[in-house]
């Protein structure tokens, strides 16, 4: 079976020798990416101008020349709003918004400092790019709780609005009820549940796992595969590869995020043939968000082969020439289907 390339509507591709090792390994996957700023720091377009030309350089010297990142901002409560008129031409395509209690990096402590910053995003036909989860909570209920901050931005109107990797059914149901919302889901949210991160009694079981927000119950991942597969064109993929080096996931606590790729194309090939919606996949991976953020593909990408038989996952991608690696999120492990 043959699949398009897929547009990856939410990477993380860090700096340095890391970025050396995750832009081939996604460019050999994806068409395009939409880039988190967080890593790099991208605050302003003169900063995604810069990450964007250090991307494509690595992925020119990789051998994919035609790979196409997609820039983000990191708001903060500092943010220009007459900065947002450049970004276009900057090729961003949307403004990230990290609650700033819930990360070290930064982001916006008081959303009302951003209401400028969204209405000239709005005008511009940027969207807000969101991550919904409150800090200080259970990882089961940190993104339920975080629900009001999410109704704040959608009740504007005046910005279109992304629900990045949802992980509740519940959030599902708020979703629905906004025209102007769309939403990522990631591979690990479809395969996983919380019993793959956490034993019995709520410990840590494997780090390699965690991710946020994190997997939860089975309920959850079947609200979510139904609907990764129904077609709605503003439900699409985002992957959140979010890769760390092996020592910082070894540490207690180790930092969230998984190195989905390469593992990432044949687990959701497997869950969608599973329920029989192969015919579903496309729209999933890439169409549906290429025509989000309204990019046409370009001629000539090659698409990937979907192959039956098994293969098992890298146990780790290597990074610079220090001996450092990144553990390949399910490591290991047989999956029933390959791509090429």
């Amino acid at each position: 079976m043959q699949i398009p390339m897929l547009f990856d509507a939410h990477a993380h591709l860090r700096v340095g020798d890391m970025m050396g090792a995750t832009v081939p390994l996604v460019a050999r996957y994806c068409s395009a990416a939409v880039i988190m700023p967080n890593t790099a720091n991208v605050r302003t377009a003169a900063d995604a101008i810069r990450h964007r030309e250090e991307i494509m350089a690595v992925a020119e010297k990789a051998g994919y020349p035609d790979f196409d990142p997609l820039m983000t901002i990191l708001l903060t409560d500092e943010t220009d709003p007459a900065d947002v008129a450049a970004w276009p031409d900057a090729g961003v395509v949307a403004g990230k918004y990290y609650p700033g209690d819930l990360y070290q990096h930064g982001g916006v402590n008081d959303i009302a400092k951003i209401d400028d910053v969204l209405r000239e995003m709005g005008r511009a036909g940027i969207p807000v790019s969101c991550h919904i989860e409150r800090a200080g909570i259970h990882p089961l209920d940190a993104e339920w709780a975080a629900m009001a901050d999410f109704c704040w931005f959608a009740d504007r109107g005046d910005v279109e609005v992304i629900f990045e990797h949802v992980s509740d059914a519940r959030s599902l149901e708020v979703i629905r009820q906004y025209g102007h919302v769309a939403a990522t889901i990631t591979p690990q949210h479809l395969w996983m549940t919380v019993v793959d991160v956490y034993d019995e009694s709520g410990n840590l079981s494997n780090s390699h796992n965690l991710c946020r927000p994190v997997a939860k119950t089975s309920d959850d991942r079947e609200a979510l595969r139904v609907a990764a597969m129904s077609g709605i064109s503003n439900i699409f993929y985002g992957s959140d590869f979010a890769p760390h080096l092996a020592f910082s996931k070894a540490s207690i606590p180790p930092p969230a995020g998984c190195a989905c790729y390469p593992a990432a194309v044949s687990v959701l090939a497997e869950v969608f043939a599973k329920y029989g919606r192969l015919d579903k996949l496309a729209g999933f991976i890439s169409k549906h968000a290429a025509n989000f953020y309204g990019v046409r593909p370009k001629a000539g990408i090659p698409t990937l082969s979907i192959l039956e038989g098994e293969w098992t996952v890298p146990s780790h991608i290597p990074v610079g020439s220090q001996g450092e690696l990144i553990v390949s999120w399910l490591a290991g492990q047989i999956l029933p289907v390959s791509v090429a």
